[in-house]
């Protein structure tokens, strides 16, 4: 048994599996199942196979996010590893190229918010927190945008292009009335083309079922709490002072507004 051999190919199928760019990764990947699953087996199973596949992570200047009993879920340990996704490989797999990068990193904070409400959710449990929907995401835009159009003139907590991308949200559409629920140019085409991938990639977990007139709900994977956490919670971070900002606002507007009608 070769020890070294099997953990190289254990992650080499591991990142065909997860390949951005066309699918013969994927191909590689199904064609290799029965292998990945002996493979699994024995990371579950010898400490010393496991140990030596997390060297060789490492090694390679990547992370492990998770490890289940079907596969694991592997990532780039930093923005200029050989193995870090660009924008441009992202919007290739959405099949949208000319997508503006800044939409995409404001649905990605909307849907982040959803779970993660308060900033110690970032350590709960992933079955713990709650469940994602389009509406939610939309709802969480429609705040961010909102407390754009409150931040001074000179206020440096968004970049530019974050700012255009919130003031493009309330000029696009919610839905056209000509377009599908997966045409990227409505945001709730673009959300829906994102959360796919996250399914895809399994950082999401799709309902079994969706009952007639509902909407679909998502649960995440402690892969995506991870990668989360580990790789954009300064992001993060800014946009929750964004909202509280705006918190803070309406409760001084509450505050005056009853003030007045006591008057």
């Amino acid at each position: 048994m070769n020890d070294v051999r099997d953990a190289m190919r254990l992650i080499y199928l591991t990142q065909a599996g997860s390949q951005l760019k066309g699918k013969k990764g994927r191909m590689i990947m199904r064609s290799n199942v029965d292998e990945y699953r002996k493979l699994m087996q024995r990371y579950h199973g010898e400490e010393g196979f496991r140990h030596l596949v997390g060297q060789m992570i490492e090694a390679a200047d990547m992370q492990l996010l998770n490890a289940n009993s079907e596969r694991l879920q592997i990532s780039s340990a930093s923005a200029d590893a050989m193995w870090a996704t660009t924008a441009s490989d992202y919007k290739l797999r959405l099949g949208k190229a000319d997508i503006p990068t800044s939409r995409l990193l404001i649905i990605h904070l909307a849907i982040a918010m959803v779970f993660f409400p308060e900033a110690e959710d970032l350590e709960a449990e992933p079955e713990d927190l709650g469940v994602l929907t389009v509406s939610d995401t939309l709802r969480e835009l429609e705040k961010f945008a909102k407390a754009a159009e409150a931040l001074e003139v000179d206020d440096e907590l968004l970049n530019q292009q974050e700012l255009n991308a919130l003031t493009d949200f309330a000029e696009l559409p919610p839905l056209r009335p000509d377009s599908s629920e997966k045409n990227a140019d409505s945001w709730v085409g673009l959300i829906n083309r994102v959360i796919d991938h996250m399914v895809d990639s399994h950082y999401l977990i799709p309902p079994r079922k969706v009952e007639e007139g509902s909407e679909p709900e998502y649960w995440m994977t402690r892969a995506y709490q991870h990668s989360f956490k580990e790789g954009a919670k300064y992001l993060f971070d800014r946009f929750r002072i964004l909202k509280q900002e705006l918190d803070s606002q309406d409760e001084i507007d509450e505050i005056l507004s009853s003030n007045n009608e006591e008057a």
